[in-house]
């Protein structure tokens, strides 16, 4: 849809934010966060010297902790994504489930898309925030040489508002 955000969380020298904006020209914003000061410059020297196909959205490249970002009032706020990926593995977790990510995402708006790989993220028990798997996908992991889980979430219950949105 037209105007809908892209962040990738841990987005690294930025090569998902890149293609997102060229594979998907009706997002209004890509955005990469990323931790690692040394992959944060090669993003921005990335986005500075390779000019994207005209109709792109602009990207945009942010150095630090991406759940910090989210309570952060704009312009450096990633409280209204329409869609974020995280690539799992580099996350705490309790067993396959994905803890600082999930307590970081039931922040946002009811009807936001999360992907994960390999690991899932966690509802809150009490019922103050959910998430809904709309399908899982295997496929080959270049990576790690072996196969990975796509997993597809939306949040139906964000915990600021308590909103439960309808089903997709």
């Amino acid at each position: 849809r037209s105007g809908r955000r892209f962040v990738d969380v841990g987005s690294g020298c930025g090569r998902l934010v890149f293609a997102a904006a060229v594979l998907q020209p009706s997002l209004s914003r890509c955005v990469g966060v990323e931790k690692v000061a040394g992959l944060h410059d090669l993003a921005c020297e990335a986005a500075s010297t390779s000019p994207l196909p005209a109709g792109s959205p602009p990207c945009e490249f942010l150095c630090g902790d991406a759940f910090e970002f989210l309570g952060t009032p704009p312009p450096y706020s990633l409280a209204a994504p329409d869609c974020i990926f995280i690539y799992s593995s580099a996350f705490p977790s309790a067993g396959d489930t994905l803890t600082d990510a999930s307590l970081a995402f039931s922040m946002l708006p009811a009807g936001t898309r999360i992907i994960t790989t390999d690991k899932r993220l966690g509802s809150d028990e009490a019922g103050r925030w959910e998430f809904q798997l709309l399908k899982e996908l295997d496929g080959p992991n270049a990576e790690t040489g072996g196969t990975s889980t796509g997993y597809i979430w939306e949040v139906r219950r964000d915990v600021r508002t308590g909103i439960q949105c309808a089903s997709s």
